[in-house]
């Protein structure tokens, strides 16, 4: 379980996201086995530049593209300057959608749009904004 917290204040958006990183493993048998990884993961990171911040709670791997390497093309392959925190919203849900189509993780995407916050829940599935308000 990941823990992660937004809020907002005037002078900007914080994030804060727990760094233990634990794997399940299911057996055909009905049985699981739970264990901690690693007590470092980074579970926030900055996109464009600074201009957005996102973390992650979830899968942290599917097959062996970690979710910093998914970042890492995303960023690269689709982001551009021009693109506001709709449109990187938006690039994103498509960009799990098509890419990852199976994959079980979630990101909060942070960010200004015309001095306005954002709070953005993505998933392969959906774009949810969320009142950053609500964080206060």
């Amino acid at each position: 379980m990941t823990f992660s917290a937004i809020t907002y204040v005037p002078d900007g958006i914080a994030i804060a996201a727990d760094s233990r990183l634990r794997r399940n493993l299911n057996y055909a048998n009905g049985l699981s086995e739970k264990y901690i990884m690693t007590n470092n993961q980074h579970k926030i990171f900055i996109l464009a530049n600074g201009k957005y911040g996102i973390c992650f709670h979830g899968t942290n791997h599917e097959g062996k593209i970690s979710t910093t390497k998914l970042l890492s093309d995303f960023e690269l392959e689709y982001i551009n300057d021009k693109d506001d925190i709709q449109q990187v919203a938006d690039k994103l849900k498509k960009y799990l959608l098509n890419k990852y189509p199976f994959r079980e993780t979630e990101f909060y995407l942070v960010g200004y749009s015309e001095d306005e916050p954002f709070v953005f829940l993505v998933n392969r599935r959906l774009i949810n904004v969320v009142d950053p308000m609500m964080f206060c």
